[in-house]
């Protein structure tokens, strides 16, 4: 008599395990489109798959940051804002989104902010240099010359 509650535990915890992996399915289905519609330069479809992406699946951490940086190069930089915290927050590498952090407050016109946020520790090499650019053009832009100079 015991078997039949653990029979259902197992058959339950089997449906819950398919119905992820349909959602994983769907997700990347709604993500390889929008990718698909980025490159026929579609984006507001683009937009519209990145949702439904995020959607069925909203760990998919591709999916956060293809749609903050397309947010970003439209022009929708409070939602681009909006979009970056939340794939830091889902677990996106910060070595990932600080050239496109500096680039957002930059174009928000929110130097501290990207002072305080923007920065080096942990990004590839490869990088550094426009992110000192970016950090340089926030010290002169609010008058501070020595730091910006460095």
């Amino acid at each position: 008599m015991n078997r039949l509650p653990s029979r259902l535990l197992l058959a339950l915890l089997l449906g819950a395990s398919l119905q992820a992996q349909g959602a994983g399915d769907a997700a990347s289905k709604f993500y390889d489109d929008a990718q698909q519609r980025l490159e026929k330069k579609d984006v507001e479809g683009a937009l519209i798959q990145l949702r439904n992406s995020l959607q069925a699946d909203p760990r998919m951490l591709s999916a956060h940051l293809l749609l903050a940086r397309t947010l970003l190069k439209v022009g929708d930089l409070a939602s681009a804002e909006a979009a970056f915290d939340e794939a830091l927050k889902q677990g996106v590498s910060r070595s990932e989104v600080m050239v496109d952090l500096g680039q957002l407050y930059i174009a928000l016109g929110e130097y501290k902010k990207l002072l305080e946020r923007v920065n080096t520790n942990g990004v590839p090499v490869g990088s550094h240099a426009e992110i000192l650019t970016l950090r340089g053009t926030a010290f002169a832009t609010l008058g501070q010359k020595e730091p910006a100079s460095k």
